[in-house]
This record gives structure tokens, sequence and C-alpha cells, in this order.
């Protein structure tokens, strides 16, 4: 598996654009208020962006799925129960002081258990709600690899936002992530990769708390 990242915007947010490193397929994940440069990164490495996936709807996350789908027309994909906060983004969005394009209605809802495909390399739909509506991660066994959108950041828990709570947040964490092997690299929305090993050890947000199954 080969990953790049682009950090944009405001809250710094990690777009990752991930191939096999054969077939020359990417799965774009939460592409951030810069679709150009989401495709630039592509098309300086040869390869072909064929799907969008946001982890949930916050205007970082999803700000640039309108622009690389007009231009690429690939499908794009989002949490079963993110749709209706979806639609509310732009005017959340706006408050904030940024202005993205209406995001398209998604091609695919994915829920847990789901796989998304790309070339390769085979993503596996693992539902983490608690930071904010329809919230997912993705699994790649096979690469060691979880993307796992605000849910878990290297060292603390994601925030829970109105709507949403704490312990619906760290419930998901215990019994869907920590569950994963230790050696699985955690690629988040914010901030430097880590590892499930050094989050079980080193998360300040689950520090005490007993491993849910």
């Amino acid at each position: 598996m080969n990953i790049k990242t682009i950090t944009h915007g405001r809250y710094k947010t990690n777009t990752y654009v991930v191939d096999d490193g054969v077939s020359g397929e990417a799965l774009l994940i939460d592409p951030t208020e810069n679709p150009e440069g989401c495709i630039a990164i592509a098309d300086s490495a040869g390869l072909r962006i064929t799907a969008i996936v946001s982890t949930h709807s916050h205007f970082d996350h999803v700000g640039g799925v309108a622009g690389v789908k007009e231009r690429l027309g690939v499908p794009f994909m989002i949490g079963a129960q993110a749709v209706e906060s979806l639609r509310q983004e732009p005017a959340r969005a706006h408050v904030d002081g940024v202005d993205i394009a209406d995001p398209p209605e998604p091609d695919r809802l994915l829920k847990e258990g789901d796989l998304v495909d790309i070339g390769g390399l085979r993503f596996h739909v693992l539902d983490t709600p608690g930071h904010w509506t329809g919230d997912i991660c993705l699994y790649e066994p096979s690469a060691k690899a979880v993307f796992t959108g605000d849910s878990l950041h290297r060292g603390e828990i994601g925030r829970y936002n109105k709507g949403c709570n704490e312990a619906e947040l760290v419930r998901s964490i215990q019994t869907k992530l920590m569950t994963l092997p230790d050696e699985t690299v955690v690629y988040s929305g914010h901030g430097p990769v880590t590892t499930i090993g050094e989050e079980r050890r080193d998360n300040r947000g689950l520090k005490g708390l007993p491993l849910l199954k």
C-alpha cells in the first residue's frame, strides 16, 4: 500500500490518496477544501482516483468532494447515517467562515461490514459513531492500516459534538479499533500517524478504561 497525504485547511485536515502500488487505481479519503490539490497529487504519481470516501460529513472532510467528482466523475461514498448532516454541512461551514460547494448525493452508502475494493486493496468499513453522525473508519487488514477520520487521533480521542457523546465515541474506539492488531498503523483526520498498540498504551482519552468487547 502506498499513501500520499495532503494536509490542508483551517483545521490542518489530512487527506489521503491510497493505492496498491500495482493497478494505478487510488482511493481518495476525506478530500478537504482543495480538490485541485487532491487531483494533482494523484496525477503527479501517475494514479487514477477511482473513488472517494469521506469518514464523516464535516466540511473539512467533504469540502473537496464536489470539485473532484465534477472533474473525474468517480463515485462518492459516505456512512449511511451521514446523509442528512452532509446536506447541512455547507451552511455549517459558512457559519465557521468557510464556503464549500454543495456535496453531491452519495453514490453508495456504507455500513458496518461493507467492503470497498480499489485495485488489490480491500477496505473493511467499521461503524464508529460518537464524533459526529455516521462516522466510519476504513480498515485494510493486508496492509495493516486503518483510516480513522476524527474518531481517533494520536494520543487522544476525537471531539464529540452536539448530537453525539463521549461514551458512544469511547465505545466505538474500544470495540472497533482497539480490537485491531497492535501493529495496525492509524492514519487519522488530523495529526501524525500512530499505531493501535501505541494508542492502547498511551491514549489519554482511554487511560484507565477497561477494554470493551
